[in-house]
């Protein structure tokens, strides 16, 4: 009994010089998007990598069918993208700027894609307001526009989403997103 209780002494004696690693609880989150950088819709995670400086990727997808032809085209977009963070105070309101990349990659048999799959890789810029609920939930605004590059795989296409600016024979896409989400 008398070693336990020497024991249990010199681990108290120096138990208090010890420091425990200090672990960090790094914030995360999910949420849904409409527009913005994952294209007409995405689902997306978020992680706080270091400091205020957050990860994101995302998948979406999008199925146009031509009615008289039966004729399709399936868009896979995948958002990714490194932002930085500044919040208030009282941490309800957030503004985040970054850069990312759309990874797009579509199929289908309509004509311009004649059966092949075309992947396109824009870069694009994130500003993006968020607004902080008390229970964990969140809602954005960003502006996210991107530069529509050439097909990966197709020699003459350049992703056309609409008719965009162009700018000395570049094509950058002003775009949009409302988002909401849940942090833990």
């Amino acid at each position: 009994m008398l070693k336990y209780f020497i024991l249990f002494l010199i681990f108290a004696f120096f138990s208090h010089n010890l420091t425990a690693q200090e672990i960090e609880r790094r914030s995360q989150n999910v949420f849904f998007e409409i527009g913005g950088h994952g294209l007409i819709y995405s689902i997306n995670y978020q992680r706080q990598i270091k400091g205020n400086w957050n990860g994101r990727g995302g998948i979406g997808f999008l199925r146009v069918i031509e009615n008289e032809t039966d004729k399709y085209l399936n868009f896979w977009s995948i958002p990714l993208d490194i932002r930085h963070e500044w919040k208030s105070k009282n941490e309800r309101h957030g503004f985040e700027l970054g850069v990312g990349v759309q990874l797009l990659i579509g199929s289908g048999n309509i004509s311009s894609f004649r059966k092949r799959t075309d992947v396109f890789i824009n870069p694009s810029l994130i500003a993006s307001y968020k607004y902080y609920t008390k229970k964990n939930m969140f809602f954005s605004a960003s502006f996210t526009p991107f530069y529509g590059t050439r097909s990966l795989t197709e020699e003459s296409g350049y992703f056309e989403l609409y008719d965009p600016m162009v700018i000395n024979g570049t094509t950058i896409h002003l775009w949009m997103g409302l988002g909401i989400g849940y942090k833990f």
